[in-house]
Formats: C-alpha cells, sequence, structure tokens
C-alpha cells in the first residue's frame, strides 16, 4: 500500500481533507489516506461525501465517526472480516455488487486479504435519521446486517454510481440530485435491513399553491444550491415525506423539477438581447459551465444555444436543406 497517496477534492475553496465536515469524518479520511485513494470529494455545503480507492490486503481500524459509510465494491475480490465494537461477524467474500457498511458510532475493524476497488459514501448519522424518523424507522442497528447478504444489489450499485458521476461535473444542480439520491439510497437500504418495513399510509398530494410556492421560491433562488431540506421547509415538511409527496405529485423528482427550472431560465437569457456570455448564463442558471449549460440544452429540449440565439439563420439553413 502506498501511504503517500494523493487525495484529490472536488472543492474550489482551499480546504483540505482535515477540514472536511468536522473532526470524525477527517478521522475516517485519515485512516483510508494509508489506502490507495483514488478520489475524495466532499460536496461544499453539501453534507454528502464520495470516496473512490483501492483496498489491499491489511487490518484496517476505522474509529467511531458521525458517519454512516457506505462502501459498494466495484472491482476485485477479497476475503473480508469486519468486526464492529469487538463482536467478530461471519463475512462471504467480497467481489463487486458486495456493500460494506461502517455503522455510525460504531468501531469497525476491516480485515482484508486481497485488492478491491470501492466507491464509498458517507452520510453524517443525523441527516439519516432524521430520514429515517421520517419513515417511522427507530431502530438503527440492522444498516450492520447488510453487509451479511449474500446478494448483489442492483438498485444500490446503480444510486452510488450515479452519485459518482455527479462528482464528475460539479453545480448547485448536481448537489440536489446527490442529496436526492442519498435520501433514497438510505430508505432503500433500510428496507432491506428490516425487511418488515413498509410506508405508512397514502402519500399526499402537493396543492396547486404548494406547487405554486415552491416554483416561486426556486426562481428566487436560481443560481444558487438549493437543497432537499429547503424546498421542504418551504411547505413545512421533513425531506422524506416531501420527496415522496413531490414524486407522487409531479412524478418526476426534485432535482428533475429544478433542472427544468434552471434551463427555462436559461432560454429566457439565451433569447435576451443583453447577450450574456455561455458562462455567465451557466452561472446564473445554477449549472456548473457552458459545457454543462449545452449538454442540459440538448437533452431537456433539444436544442443548442445557438438555435436559441440566432432562430432565424438556423430556420434559414433548414429551409436551404429542404430545397
Amino acid at each position: 500500500m502506498d501511504s503517500n497517496a494523493e487525495v484529490r477534492t472536488g472543492q474550489s475553496d482551499g480546504r483540505n481533507d482535515g477540514e472536511l465536515r468536522g473532526s470524525s469524518f477527517s478521522r475516517y479520511v485519515s485512516v483510508v489516506r494509508a489506502q490507495e485513494i483514488d478520489e475524495l470529494v466532499d460536496f461544499g455545503e453539501s453534507p454528502i461525501s464520495v470516496i473512490t480507492s483501492a483496498l489491499s490486503s491489511s487490518e484496517t481500524l476505522y474509529p467511531k465517526m458521525e458517519d454512516y459509510v457506505f462502501g459498494l465494491i466495484t472491482d476485485g475480490r477479497a476475503k473480508m472480516q469486519l468486526t464492529y465494537d469487538g463482536c467478530r461477524q461471519f463475512q462471504p467474500p467480497a467481489w463487486p455488487g458486495r456493500l460494506i457498511v461502517f455503522p455510525a458510532h460504531t468501531e469497525t475493524l476491516l480485515e482484508l486479504e486481497g485488492k478491491v476497488q470501492t466507491v464509498s459514501i458517507a452520510i453524517p448519522a443525523d441527516l439519516a435519521r432524521s430520514w429515517l424518523s421520517g419513515a417511522g424507522v427507530r431502530d438503527f442497528s440492522g444498516f450492520g446486517r447488510l453487509t451479511l447478504g449474500t446478494a448483489i444489489d442492483p438498485f444500490t450499485r446503480a444510486a452510488m454510481e450515479r452519485m459518482v458521476a455527479c462528482t464528475r461535473q460539479r453545480s448547485p444542480s448536481n448537489d440536489l440530485l446527490v442529496e436526492h439520491l442519498g435520501l433514497t439510497l438510505v430508505m432503500h437500504l433500510a428496507q432491506r435491513a428490516n425487511p418488515g418495513l413498509r410506508r405508512r399510509g397514502e402519500t399526499r398530494r402537493l396543492t396547486f399553491a404548494e406547487r405554486r410556492r415552491l416554483t416561486d421560491f426556486a426562481r428566487s433562488q436560481i443560481g444558487r444550491r438549493i437543497k432537499l431540506e429547503h424546498l421542504a421547509a418551504v411547505l413545512g415538511m421533513s425531506s422524506f415525506h416531501f420527496a415522496r409527496a413531490f414524486k407522487e405529485s409531479t412524478g418526476i423528482t426534485p432535482h428533475q423539477w429544478l433542472l427544468e427550472i434552471r434551463v427555462e431560465r436559461a432560454v429566457e437569457l439565451l433569447r435576451s438581447p443583453q447577450r450574456m456570455t455561455l458562462d455567465a448564463i451557466a452561472s446564473e442558471c445554477g449549472l456548473a459551465n457552458r459545457s454543462h449549460l449545452e449538454s442540459t440544452l440538448q437533452r431537456i429540449r433539444g436544442v443548442s444555444s445557438r438555435d436559441l440565439r440566432h432562430p432565424a439563420a438556423n430556420r434559414q439553413i433548414t429551409d436551404q436543406n429542404e430545397i
């Protein structure tokens, strides 16, 4: 193992890993740093962090933390043994699709014989518990049992890989997606850990007035990072109940809806005679950069910035091609 492995962060504010989200998580980083870290991304204002790394044969003691860390093995094979607070657990072999759980407030010893590539998601315990409490979960001890499962979970893998993909292009819109994916992932894993857990009652639908309040709020904050809890607070709801009610009412996720609003604003600016630069428009609308603006316009509206800025010229070209 390379004890001097480089840690690359996705931040632009100059913080180092020792300053990432308090002392608890920085202790975790200091332990993982001894492994072969490929990348560590802290989402700035978002409380969720993503780590991609290669773990080699070792015995590594992880301290008690204020975070739940879910590690997904993406490549390689190894023999694995976990010990939670001195209690040794039986473990199946580690191979792609297996989940390694580091429960919050638990000292975890990981013994590994072999080498694996992993993607880990760190979610603060208080945030995860607020989500779960909204669903009526009171016993959080079941998360540790997830590591014992033998079934490969396609949903968990897809959600975590989507979160990692968001780290490749940082923007306020992607940060909301990461938070929503985090909530969905935690609820999914909670149901795996507690098979008897069922959703209680019917999900209520948002009223027209509530949806209007959300739209007004989003438009007023369009260039900023808008968290799930911000949207939920507008209606005085928990993040969990808000996410369910929103999807039930609109058929789409809050991230998809907010992206539509950002694109709507981008279209207005592109058609405006002010002629802002594409990077300025992207920033104004909460998108990462001009490339993100172009790809989002193409994906959602099927047009380019040129189509919107020069509609007459493009119609003329189309007419000529049809002659």
